[in-house]
């Protein structure tokens, strides 16, 4: 069974690209070629044009967790993820810069036991000290088979359907954790590892124009 995506996970819990911009003082602006300048409430950056918004799940959003995900088509049915969120101090999910880092940088019990984890480094954004850290997982997609057998009659072994029926793809995450005022920032990008230095280039650029503001 596949190891979820942070992002994924993150995903189903935060206000979107459109709640933002309907914050005041949200808006667009022109930037360099690709690239669209956002501003909101909660912070300012460039973010390539032509991905889309995933939206969460309906009912799915908690309070103090704001921000966005954007994905791009990618391979096999795993898209590339472009994501920034604030983390408001009180939020139910990470108490911490530290907590959010320990949880998501390291196995946890069975869950993840077969990911691989590079280490947490320091950097600088806008000023500010983070921290950075890559995820190597898989993510299952459905609609392969990985036998062209069906599971013996007499196995007494349960099967689940998605991974008789899934195809495993190597995927990449790399997260940058920044300190706010108030709480703090997670910015992530994640792509299928064969295409993970295609799209590289985009999250250094949003990592780069990206403003806190809180």
């Amino acid at each position: 069974m596949r190891s979820p995506s942070i992002l994924t996970r993150i995903a189903v819990t935060t206000l979107f690209f459109g709640s933002l911009l309907a914050l005041p003082g949200g808006a667009l602006a022109a930037t360099e070629p690709g690239f669209v300048s956002v501003r909101g409430d909660f912070f300012s950056c460039d973010l390539p044009q032509g991905w889309l918004r995933e939206n969460p799940e309906p009912g799915s959003q908690r309070s103090g967790v704001h921000g966005l995900i954007l994905t791009h088509p990618a391979a096999e049915g795993v898209p590339a993820r472009l994501s920034v969120h604030h983390f408001g101090a009180g939020n139910p999910l990470y108490p911490s810069p530290e907590h959010f880092v320990e949880r998501h940088s390291k196995p946890q019990l069975v869950l993840g036991a077969k990911d691989r984890y590079g280490p947490v480094t320091e950097t600088v954004v806008a000023g500010r000290n983070a921290k950075t850290f890559e995820r190597h997982h898989g993510e299952f997609v459905a609609g392969h088979r990985l036998s062209a057998e069906p599971p013996p009659k007499d196995d007494g072994r349960v099967y689940e359907s998605r991974e008789l029926m899934a195809k495993r793809v190597p995927v990449i995450e790399r997260f940058v954790v920044v300190p706010g005022d108030s709480g703090f920032y997670v910015l992530g990008y994640s792509a299928p590892a064969d295409y993970f230095q295609k799209f590289l280039n985009r999250f250094e650029h949003l990592t780069a124009t990206f403003r806190p503001r809180r």
